[in-house]
């Protein structure tokens, strides 16, 4: 074999490696955001009182079993719920339908920035959570 072709080989390993390396840390499944499914006030207490005791594991669980949602979800919950007390999670279905309506008014007055900005600020949620929550509010 030449050089010619010790570089065209050298040249195909480099291309490989990089189109690999450009993959690898890419998601196979989109981000979509999941609905906050409410707890009942029971339940939340319970949450609270573990989340106190430094029971974040059982607080999971309890999050999961209560709400069907995944690990992921149910430990940022958990850990959006713990950081920020005074902005804990959304749990009943009457303060979403108040969320929902405030969300529209102030979208419709400001502009969807100023909306997700109140989702985030009510929910504790992240960026991409508020803007999937504003999106589908019609």
């Amino acid at each position: 074999m030449d050089w010619t072709g010790v570089a065209i080989v050298v040249l195909a390993v480099c291309l490989v490696a990089s189109l690999a390396a450009s993959w690898k840390g890419r998601s196979r499944t989109p981000s979509v955001p999941v609905p906050l499914v409410p707890l009942d006030e029971a339940t939340a207490r319970e949450v609270s009182d573990l989340i106190a005791r430094d029971r974040k594991i059982q607080a999971i669980k309890l999050v999961r079993d209560a709400t069907g949602a995944g690990l992921r979800e149910a430990k940022e919950r958990v850990e959006a719920w713990d950081a920020a007390p005074s902005a804990q999670p959304v749990e009943t279905s009457a303060v979403l339908d108040d969320l929902a309506a405030e969300a529209r008014s102030v979208r419709d007055a400001s502009g969807p920035i100023h909306a997700i900005k109140l989702v985030r600020e009510r929910t504790g949620w992240g960026l991409a959570d508020a803007k999937g929550y504003v999106d589908r509010l019609g």
